[in-house]
């Protein structure tokens, strides 16, 4: 029935437990994850201008998502489910 999963990942608990819960979905379905993470530069550029420097903050944003990611496509394949 499925044949891609969208699954956001935001490296708390709440969206790995939902990783799971799809990587479930897909062995059964012999679906594909598709991993997705959102840092909206926008809305921290206008939160916090002249507080923190915004810059630092979306790379230290992005760097986690990255590393978040990475660790959910490590998960999928641990039981054989294709990721990107």
């Amino acid at each position: 029935m499925y044949q891609r999963i969208l699954v956001p990942i935001d490296g708390s608990h709440t969206s790995t437990l939902g990783l799971q819960e799809a990587v479930r979905m897909a062995i059964d379905q012999r679906a594909r994850l598709r991993l997705i993470h959102v840092v909206d530069d926008a809305v921290i550029a206008q939160n916090f201008e002249g507080f923190v420097n915004a810059g630092e903050l979306l790379d230290s944003l992005r760097e986690a998502g990255k590393a978040a990611i990475a660790k959910a496509v490590a998960l999928a394949r641990r039981h054989d489910v294709r990721a990107d």
